[in-house]
């Protein structure tokens, strides 16, 4: 055999050992996308039975402060006939002193007992006085409430605007996963090219384009080997684009591969570790934690 023969032969083996050591790796780093498709549907699920649960909660406790505020109104106006009734009272005793003074100048021989009847008249006066102080602070306070009140109803419409705003922000969420949960079904029942997490670039597609220079992002959440960026369409990301991930110090953990849930601002990606660990076998210092470092390859 000439030695360009055996030079063949040679480079042959090694491309049949690399064909073998690609195919463990395969064969050891598959995905249950079965499991992993209905834990995230039972988690969709539940999150969409809290925030109902959270909306009727919220219902419950508009009807609550409406009924307080038809309350408050009705003490208002009881109280405000009451405070009307008074000063009538006040205005009568102040016209049987104008009387009475008017009999004392034309008969002096019942001057003491019209003093009498002032000084008593006087006392009433007094205690009708009090009473109004009385009535007007009640007034005030039953005031206070009734826009207590009515801020508090503000308040809560904002809170139960802002809470169906987030209901059908997760309603919305929750179609576009119900969406690509059926469309992985679909490639996989089709028999099509293998598609790897989250619908990662396959070994025949294009390769992305490279990342701007100074790419940087942080992490924004992590889960079962799922890691939110904080940057997306914006900033350049791709189906297929990779960052690296860094903690304080500089200590490499591994890679993130963006999948196709890309969005203006923000995507979510695989993991892959330094070490070349399965993730369930993964320590917490060797995952993702919020906040460690994202960035273009060096």
């Amino acid at each position: 055999m000439t030695w360009l023969g055996k030079i063949l032969a040679f480079l042959v083996l090694l491309a049949s050992v690399a064909a073998a050591a690609f195919t463990a790796q395969a064969y050891v780093t598959r995905t249950n996308w079965k499991t992993r498709t209905e834990t995230y549907k039972r988690a969709f699920d539940a999150s969409a039975d809290r925030l109902d649960a959270e909306r009727r909660g919220r219902a419950a406790e508009v009807a609550d402060l409406n009924t307080k505020l038809q309350s408050a109104l009705q003490g208002s106006a009881a109280k405000d006939k009451e405070l009307i009734k008074a000063r009538e009272d006040q205005s009568r005793t102040r016209e049987d002193i104008k009387n009475l003074t008017v009999a004392i100048n034309a008969d002096h021989f019942q001057n003491q007992r019209l003093q009498a009847l002032s000084a008593e008249a006087d006392a009433r006066e007094k205690l009708q006085r009090a009473a109004t102080v009385v009535l007007e602070k009640k007034a005030d306070d039953l005031t206070f409430a009734y826009d207590q009140a009515i801020r508090d109803r503000k308040s809560a419409e904002q809170q139960t605007a802002l809470f169906l705003i987030r209901v059908e922000d997760s309603e919305k969420r929750l179609e576009v996963a119900k969406d690509e949960i059926r469309q992985l079904k679909q490639t996989r029942s089709a028999g099509g090219g293998d598609t790897g997490p989250l619908g990662f670039a396959n070994p025949g597609e294009k390769p992305p384009e490279p990342l701007p220079i100074g790419t940087r992002a942080h992490v924004v959440a992590y889960s079962n080997g799922l890691v939110e960026v904080s940057l997306g369409l914006d900033a350049g990301l791709q189906k297929g684009s990779v960052l690296t991930v860094s903690r304080a110090g500089g200590k490499y953990l591994g890679d993130v591969v963006i999948g196709d849930l890309i969005e203006q601002k923000k995507a979510v990606g695989y993991f892959r570790s330094a070490s070349g660990k399965d993730i369930k076998n993964l320590t917490a210092d060797e995952v993702p934690r919020v906040g460690d470092l994202l960035e273009k390859p060096r």
